[in-house]
């Protein structure tokens, strides 16, 4: 038993330290010229339509769907969100919007300012700032961050697999939504932005996604990948740590 809780400790500390080292470690975003040429030229696209509800479920909940506007977006992503994260006790409430991400497209390619300025995702929303007396020249016209409804379990997992870095093209719809439980109770109502000239709440676009491609993987996607299975590593050793020391009786094993 000693041994086990030895081997343990050394993969718990050794989890954190590569944890740790890709978290604080930032892979730079790819060059403007490795950027592809759909994403600098081409703004989201959006059409007004007359659509029927789309009912959806997930687990105990059902969802009432309304999309407003077709859309097409092709962005470069610089902050994400997993919502499916068991980190965020938020988003069990809408177990639907499956992830989040932020998006730089156009002109903020062009100029590069999306390399001078420090995006970061919450919960519900993308911050991004840059170091005082700069002038970065972002734009928020050309900015977004995007609640993401996958129509089916396979989005989901491609959905899912999106990394900060990657470039990507979704399709769907600009959508509102209201959330109930089994017996019918109105638990949550989500709108949408339908502009990209809009800030601060309410100004992130809720899509429910039919199409959805990740054009160029990002250079730190394999490094992303290590970091969140050593999350879930750090995770199970801290609790059979905590386990052992709670109910394992050294004295009595001899």
């Amino acid at each position: 038993m000693r041994l086990v809780k030895k081997v343990i400790k050394l993969i718990f500390l050794l989890s954190l330290l590569v944890f740790v080292s890709l978290t604080l470690y930032k892979f730079p975003y790819p060059e403007p010229s490795q950027v592809v040429d759909s994403i600098k030229v081409n703004d989201p696209k959006q059409e007004k339509i007359t659509q029927a509800q789309v009912n959806l479920y997930a687990g105990e909940l059902s969802y009432e769907i309304q999309p407003k506007y077709s859309y097409d977006l092709w962005g470069l992503v610089v902050s994400q969100h997993d919502s499916g994260s068991f980190l965020d006790i938020y988003h069990k409430k809408d177990p639907a919007n499956t992830h989040d991400i932020c998006v730089v497209w156009g002109k903020n390619i062009d100029n590069e300012s999306y390399k001078k300025v420090k995006f970061s995702s919450g919960d519900f929303v993308c911050y991004y700032k840059w170091r005082a007396g700069e002038n970065p020249g972002i734009s928020g016209l050309y900015l977004a961050n995007n609640h993401l409804v996958p129509a089916n379990p396979e989005l989901a997992k491609i959905i899912s697999q999106t990394n900060i870095g990657d470039q990507i093209h979704l399709k769907g719809f600009l959508s509102e939504y209201k959330i109930y439980d089994k017996t019918g109770y109105l638990k949550l109502s989500r709108g949408t932005s339908i502009a990209r000239d809009d800030t601060g709440n309410g100004a992130c676009e809720t899509i429910y996604v039919t199409d959805y491609e990740i054009v160029r993987k990002s250079n730190a996607a394999l490094a992303n990948q290590i970091r969140k299975y050593s999350l879930y590593s750090l995770t199970v050793t801290a609790i059979l740590g905590m386990v052992l020391f709670m109910f394992y009786d050294e004295k009595k094993s001899g």
